[in-house]
């Protein structure tokens, strides 16, 4: 077929034997294991995908600058929000850095580039490799299952998938949080919670397009988060008399009744999103975090999931 196309094929790779011989015989068969696919890396032979190494040494010196620090955080291609927990902390040493009204090409202070080589010296060594099938087959995806959380400095979301004995990383987002919100200072912890869940619905909703178009359909979506005020706000059939709340509020109720989704407590100390929501998540931490992977240990026992109640006292 590309052949007919004029585009001969130079090499192939596959982790199917059958191809793999056939690529040989033909004498295309890729020499290496690793195959470059959209950006990421692809162990045929582990079947794992990660991230491409990144280079960001020549982005920090002892004159590093805003500049620097920009055009670094910007040359992490990470889509699938692997990497959130490192570098969320260079998103918020952008923040700081606007605040303090530093210029493009001002050195910055010790503390300052200590923070960013930290964080460059984290992004360059990480090894970290997720499987390319989430569960084995589409079949075995029966649940999603979201976790949000914020702090003052900002918030997230992350997304799992599981089949009721094994769970699967899928996709994580964090955001900064907003100097000002629609003419308020910078928002309550409420409200950032609030806006939390807010992208935690929205990351759910994006994530379930998605696998409709494989013909994928989750039987369960369950949403995880662990501020008692937001999951009283998402469960009262009352409009909320703030206008803020009220809007982020309605948005979400719109989503649980189109996928009956359910909302649930979960203790903070057991919530992944929360790693993605402070500075000094360490490398070590970080890659020897099972909670980041796959979630709580008991994420694919419903038996053993917290128990609140949402009625107010």
């Amino acid at each position: 077929m590309f052949n007919a196309a004029g585009l001969p094929l130079k090499v192939w790779g596959s982790n199917a034997t059958p191809l793999e011989e056939a690529a040989r015989e033909d004498g295309l068969l890729d020499s290496s294991v690793i195959s470059n696919i959209l950006g990421l890396e692809w162990n045929r032979q582990t079947d794992t995908l990660r991230l491409k190494p990144f280079s960001l040494q020549r982005f920090t010196h002892d004159s590093t600058t805003k500049r620097d620090i920009l055009k670094g955080i910007s040359t992490v291609y990470d889509l699938c929000g692997w990497y959130s927990p490192l570098t969320i902390g260079a998103k918020i040493l952008i923040q700081e850095l606007w605040k303090g009204a530093f210029g493009w090409d001002d050195p910055l202070p010790l503390k300052l580039r200590q923070r960013w080589a930290e964080t460059v010296h984290a992004l360059e060594n990480v090894r970290i490799e997720f499987p390319r099938s989430y569960l084995g087959s589409c079949a075995a995806v029966k649940r999603l299952q979201v976790f949000v959380d914020s702090s003052p400095d900002a918030f997230g979301a992350i997304a799992f998938t599981d089949d009721h004995l094994t769970s699967a990383f899928v996709a994580a987002k964090s955001r900064v949080s907003p100097l000002h919100m629609e003419g308020r200072e910078k928002p309550t912890i409420p409200l950032m919670e609030l806006m939390a869940a807010l992208l935690g619905v929205q990351l759910a909703t994006a994530i379930i397009d998605s696998f409709k178009k494989a013909d994928i359909h989750f039987e369960e979506v369950v949403m995880w988060g662990d501020n008692q005020s937001v999951l009283y706000w998402i469960d009262d059939p009352v409009p909320n008399k703030c206008k803020v709340v009220r809007n982020r509020v309605t948005k979400m109720q719109a989503f649980n009744a189109l996928h009956n989704a359910k909302w649930r407590f979960v203790p903070t100390e057991d919530n992944p999103a929360d790693l993605m929501t402070r500075v000094g998540v360490t490398l070590q931490q970080f890659q020897s975090s099972t909670l980041w992977r796959s979630g709580p240990d008991w994420l694919t026992d419903e038996k053993a999931w917290p128990v609140w109640d949402i009625s107010p006292q």
